[in-house]
């Protein structure tokens, strides 16, 4: 069962969840308890995006960043307790230079005045690029790649948390990330996604 749709698609017109290309329905209950994104991945923003990741393109980070906190503060989102970038894989940051995730929750923790944890949660395995999977191997792919630990900040565990990224596709990524976050306690795990593919 996917998470609620309009809950999901805050901002968004809402869209039913594609069952065969969707990660998250595998689970009784899904990991995140909501996906909020900013645009589909059309155009212009099919271009925006390659662009960051590929190019270095930080100027359009924090473009994202500014309309994100525009559309949150607009739609009076609810706001979590911090929120967590989701990290690549040291492997893949040598070869990329920079942490897009990162770099797109810069602008929303300033924006909104939100604790940036880039600390917590952690990829402690190296993937295959998703893009070059079906759906069965992105799954596979992922098992076991995160793990999440909030002792290190002053002790204290969120009780909610946004988890960054720049696309949403099958969900299969961000999922595998939720549940490690959950493993670590918390109980309530979103997903904020400059965008979301049709």
């Amino acid at each position: 069962m996917a998470p609620d749709v309009e809950a999901v698609f805050s901002g968004l017109p809402p869209r039913q969840f594609d069952r065969t290309a969707c990660a998250l329905c595998d689970y009784e209950r899904p990991p995140i308890d909501g996906l909020r994104a900013l645009f589909r991945y059309q155009s212009p923003v099919d271009a925006w995006i390659p662009q960051l990741k590929f190019h270095g393109g930080l100027a359009t980070a924090r473009l994202l960043g500014e309309l994100f906190v525009a559309r949150a503060k607009a739609l009076q989102w609810p706001m979590p307790d911090r929120i967590l970038p989701l990290p690549l894989h040291t492997t893949r940051l040598g070869e990329r230079g920079f942490e897009q995730p990162l770099e797109l929750a810069r602008p929303l923790a300033r924006g909104l005045g939100l604790p940036l944890d880039g600390e917590s949660l952690r990829r402690v395995r190296q993937t295959r690029r998703q893009s070059e999977m079906d759906m069965e191997q992105r799954q596979s792919n992922l098992e076991w790649a995160f793990s999440a630990s909030f002792a290190t900040i002053k002790g204290n565990l969120p009780s909610f948390v946004a988890i960054i990224d720049d696309v949403f596709t099958t969900g299969a990524t961000v999922g595998e990330a939720a549940l490690a976050v959950r493993s670590a306690g918390v109980p309530r795990v979103e997903a904020w996604v400059m965008a979301v593919t049709e």
